[in-house]
C-alpha cells in the first residue's frame, strides 16, 4: 500500500531573498529531514556563487582573471558556468554572467540615487565579456582571459539554485515538491490528487493575475520593476542591466516565461525584458521548435497605458490547455 503523503511548507532566508518549499512527504520528519539538507545545499550553493562573499569560489575564480591560469572549479560552479555561457551566445549577450563590475556600480547607484560616472561605466563595460572564458573539460579547469572581468549570476542564479533544490528533493523520493526563489519558481510532479501547482501570472501592474495554470515539470519566471528601479531626470531606471548599454533598462515591462526549468526561465525573463519584443518572442520559437520541449512567455509592455500585451505564439493554447 502507498504511503499517503501530507502537505509541509518551508521557508529559508538565502541569496538575498526568502526562498519557499512546499514538499509531500510520508511524514513530517522525514519532511523537515530532507528539507534540512535541502538548505544545507543551498547554503553550499551561496558559498560558491554569491559575488557579495569575497571567499566565494567565483570570486577566487575572477581572482585570476588575466593572470593566464586555469582554476579547478567544483560541479556546480562547471554546470552554471557552461548554462549561463550557452545562454550568453545564444543571446548574442542580452544576458551576460561577466558583467559583475557593471553590477556592483549599479548597486552603489540605487543605494546613492544617483547615475553611475559615464567614465566608470564605461570602464566597467570594458571588463565584460562571455568570450573571455575557456572552459576545459579535461580536467574540468576555467581561464578568465580579460582582467578584471567579474561573474555575475544574478539574472539566473536563483532559478539555478530551485532547481537543484528540486532535483535534491527528488533523489531523495519528494518527487512532488515546489520550490520558489524569490518568484522563480520551479515545479516538480503535482500535488497528489491535483493536476498540478497553481500558478498565477499577472496583469503587469504587480496588482492582479490574469491567468490561473496548473503546471508540474516546468520553470517559471517573472521580471519586472515593480519595486526596484531609480528613477531620475524623468527616466525610470530598471534593475535589470543592459550589457549592451551598461544602464538600467528604461523600457518598462513585466515579463513572465515558461520554460522547461527554473534556470532557462530566469535568464530567459531577462533576456526578453532587453531585447525587443519580436526578437525575444522569435528566440522562443527557435527553442521550442530545436528542443522539442516548451518554451513560451508573456510580455506587459508598461511604458503608456493601458498596457500592450505581446505573446508568442504557443502562450494562448498552453493557458488554455493549463487552465486552473
Amino acid at each position: 500500500m502507498a504511503d499517503i503523503l501530507t502537505r509541509h511548507a518551508f521557508t529559508y532566508p538565502q541569496m538575498g531573498t526568502v526562498f519557499k518549499a512546499v514538499l509531500y512527504a510520508p511524514d513530517a520528519d522525514l519532511a523537515h529531514q530532507h528539507w534540512r539538507e535541502a538548505t544545507h545545499h543551498l547554503d553550499y550553493l551561496n558559498q560558491m556563487l554569491s559575488d557579495y562573499q569575497p571567499d566565494s569560489r567565483i570570486n577566487q575564480l575572477c581572482a585570476t582573471a588575466g593572470s593566464g591560469q586555469a582554476l579547478e572549479v567544483e560541479g556546480v560552479v562547471w554546470d552554471i558556468l557552461e548554462k549561463t555561457l550557452h545562454i550568453a551566445r545564444l543571446t548574442r549577450g542580452a544576458y551576460d554572467p561577466t558583467v559583475g563590475q557593471l553590477t556592483k556600480l549599479w548597486r552603489r547607484a540605487f543605494l546613492t540615487r544617483a547615475l553611475p560616472d559615464e567614465r566608470m561605466l564605461r570602464a566597467a563595460r570594458e571588463t565584460a565579456g562571455y568570450e573571455e572564458i575557456r572552459m576545459f573539460k579535461s580536467n574540468r579547469t576555467v581561464r578568465i582571459r580579460r582582467r578584471g572581468l567579474q561573474l555575475d549570476f544574478g539574472g539566473s542564479g536563483k532559478g539555478y539554485a530551485a532547481d537543484q533544490l528540486l532535483a535534491l528533493l527528488r533523489t531523495r523520493g519528494i518527487t512532488s515538491a515546489l520550490i520558489d526563489a524569490g518568484g522563480d519558481l520551479a515545479l516538480g510532479d503535482p500535488p497528489p490528487g491535483s493536476a498540478g501547482w497553481e500558478v498565477a501570472v499577472d496583469d503587469g501592474t504587480g496588482l492582479h493575475p490574469v491567468d490561473h495554470l496548473r503546471l508540474s515539470g516546468y520553470g517559471v519566471a517573472t521580471s519586472g520593476d515593480f519595486y526596484k528601479y531609480l528613477e531620475l531626470g524623468g527616466k525610470r531606471y530598471s534593475h535589470i542591466l543592459d550589457p549592451r548599454t551598461g544602464y538600467g533598462v528604461t523600457d518598462q515591462r513585466v515579463v513572465t516565461v515558461i520554460a522547461p526549468d527554473a534556470t532557462w526561465a530566469d535568464a530567459l525573463a531577462t533576456v526578453l525584458s532587453v531585447w525587443p519584443p519580436e526578437e525575444g518572442l522569435s528566440l522562443l520559437d527557435r527553442l521550442t521548435a530545436e528542443t522539442g520541449q516548451v518554451f513560451t512567455a508573456r510580455i506587459a509592455a508598461m511604458a503608456h497605458l493601458p498596457v500592450t500585451v505581446v505573446t508568442d505564439a504557443r502562450w494562448a493554447t498552453f493557458v488554455a490547455a493549463h487552465a486552473a
